[in-house]
């Protein structure tokens, strides 16, 4: 299967893209956290992160952001339209919700 280079480099593009916004957002939080930290002795962060991972709600909002575009993206390798089909669905991808 040939991929188109010019298409593929928009992929990376927009995978970066996506990379440096949510890593942006969790650093930021990680700061405001720290700070917190920082400030008050008896904050246990560690404990407060565990306990907030393993909430429902965030498994949640994480498998309706993400496991249908994954399903389709996986459905389209299975059938060997894989790098147009997964550059079309991410031009049309709209995740619902703030950057988590």
């Amino acid at each position: 299967m040939q991929v188109d280079p010019e298409d593929l480099k928009k992929f990376v593009q927009l995978w970066f893209a996506q990379l440096r916004r949510v890593e942006a957002e969790l650093l930021a939080h990680v700061a405001v956290v720290g700070f917190f930290a920082q400030s008050d002795p008896t904050f246990d962060m560690k404990s407060l992160l565990d306990a907030a991972r393993k909430t429902p709600t965030i498994e949640r909002v994480l498998a309706d952001k993400y496991d249908e575009v994954e399903r389709e993206v996986l459905e389209s390798i299975d059938k060997g339209s894989w790098d147009q089909a997964l550059l079309q669905r991410l031009r049309e991808w709209k995740p619902k919700g703030s950057v988590n």
